[in-house]
């Protein structure tokens, strides 16, 4: 990460505790602004909306097929249950190589005080 970015790896998709376990967003702008987060979206919608738009794009442009799903838990919220049509825990964790996007921080700001509801947990 650097200090104008959020960084979301794709290997974090395959984990419970991926994305700091969930709390990216929240340690991340926490760690830059020493702050509370801006607006009233919860920061789990918020990274699995990012995960969705943004990473899962460039994972299946890259050639792989994914099964994400969401989940409420206090861990990551936002994973995949196949790579490949392969279970998860027979992944190898470093098969996504280096597949990150990063998040400008006005592209985070925007998402965590956005009027339009960002949608909670699906699957599929």
């Amino acid at each position: 990460m650097t200090d104008n970015v959020l960084r979301l790896d794709a290997s974090c998709l395959l984990s419970k505790w991926g994305f700091n376990d969930g709390d990216i967003i929240f340690d991340w702008w926490w760690d830059h602004t020493n702050q509370d987060l801006p607006g009233t979206v919860d920061h789990h919608d918020v990274l699995r909306h990012l995960v969705r738009t943004a990473l899962v794009p460039l994972i299946e442009a890259a050639g792989f097929t994914l099964d994400v799903y969401d989940i409420e838990t206090c861990h990551n919220p936002i994973r995949t249950a196949s790579v490949n049509f392969t279970p998860t825990h027979d992944v190898d964790p470093d098969i996504f190589g280096d597949i990150h996007v990063d998040i400008l921080v006005d592209s985070l700001h925007q998402a965590l005080t956005s009027p339009t509801p960002i949608e909670g947990p699906t699957r599929g």
